[in-house]
């Protein structure tokens, strides 16, 4: 749906952030040549005692608060976590005037299942984060000439006391994420990994219009991801991990909103294949990724005038990085890379 419609992220459920730079990337997309950020939630530790941890806050713009608890256990093969998070923000201020209909209501859930035991770890995680979000008020024009009156004013021609209610115009998300993880140590070096993950994302938005309960936009995307991973061991000094990926994505325009889809009823599907090596020499280190991709998208939608229009198009292309990682006596590190990377446009484009 374009990344100002990706799906949110609870910051409360965040255990560690890591930053991935240089050929590693490439395990991440075609668009992940500058880097990706991982963020992961709860490790589920084994041999942990229950553990309890309660978080809240509070904001004077919009009078907002959270509160976020988790509970996490691990035994000798088992461990879990739960967590949840409860936000409110209401109508936001500036020094002068207020922000009507600029509140937020969020719920967000989560909890985690691993079992590990000799070679093998498993681990199932499931979150959901429920959202409504107000649009200013003020924002909405019915008219050109509303618009032009609208950006002369000193302050909004429509405000209200402060108050948590969101009316229209809003948006409504909700995003489920389920996914599992199997990892296989078949010895100190060697390992097998695979990753299996689905997602899907509702988004409604609604307008001040005579049928306001109804929304105008109306979207269920549903994403598959499947990757497997082999991290080898050492072969010529040589050090890395080869994988392939499995991507398929289902964007549906729900009827009854009484508008034509802005975004239509698409199918990608997305099959690729990658390598990263490292290779070490002294106080040096090489690196190189290499990443095939290939997408295809199946597109269906109507004109304005109601006319029904398909499209059916496709890309390949290969990502590449080189680098090196040099430590520079016991005061300093040198790292140099370059690469070239490709990004099929999203359908909002």
């Amino acid at each position: 749906w374009g990344t100002d419609h990706a799906p949110e992220i609870d910051i409360n459920s965040a255990n560690r952030i890591r930053i991935i730079k240089g050929a590693s990337g490439v395990r991440y997309g075609p668009e992940a040549l500058g880097g990706a950020i991982i963020i992961e939630s709860n490790p589920m530790y084994l041999n942990e005692p229950l553990s309890i941890n309660t978080r809240t806050g509070f904001q004077t713009n919009g009078k907002g608060y959270f509160f976020s608890s988790e509970l996490s256990k691990g035994g000798k093969y088992w461990a879990y976590h739960l967590g949840g998070t409860y936000t409110q923000i209401g109508d936001r201020h500036t020094p002068d005037y207020m922000l009507t209909n600029s509140g937020k209501k969020e719920i967000a859930l989560n909890g985690g299942l691993r079992f590990s035991k000799g070679q093998f770890d498993a681990s199932i995680y499931y979150s959901l984060i429920d959202q409504n979000l107000g649009i200013l008020r003020t924002s909405i024009a019915e008219s050109g000439a509303s618009l032009i009156r609208a950006l002369s004013s000193d302050v909004p021609i429509y405000e209200r006391p402060f108050s948590y209610k969101i009316k229209e115009p809003n948006q409504r998300t909700r995003h489920h994420l389920a996914k599992a993880e199997l990892n296989w140590y078949y010895s100190d070096e060697g390992s097998v990994n695979l990753k299996i993950g689905t997602q899907l994302n509702k988004r409604q938005e609604y307008d001040v219009r005579r049928d306001s309960d109804l929304p105008i936009i109306d979207l269920d995307l549903t994403t598959n991801d499947y990757q497997l991973e082999w991290k080898h061991p050492k072969y010529l000094n040589f050090k890395g991990t080869i994988g392939v990926q499995a991507f398929a994505q289902n964007n549906d325009n729900n009827p009854g909103t009484g508008t034509t889809p802005f975004i239509p009823n698409y199918n990608t599907n997305r099959y690729s294949a990658f390598i990263i090596e490292q290779f070490k020499k002294e106080k040096a280190t090489y690196e190189i990724g290499l990443r095939y991709d290939i997408e295809s998208n199946n597109v269906r939608g109507r004109e304005t005038n109601q006319d029904i229009f398909r499209d059916q198009y496709s890309f390949n292309n290969i990502t590449a990085s080189v680098g090196l990682l040099k430590r520079i006596k016991e005061s300093g590190t040198f790292r140099t890379n370059i690469g070239t990377a490709w990004r099929p446009p999203n359908m909002s484009e």
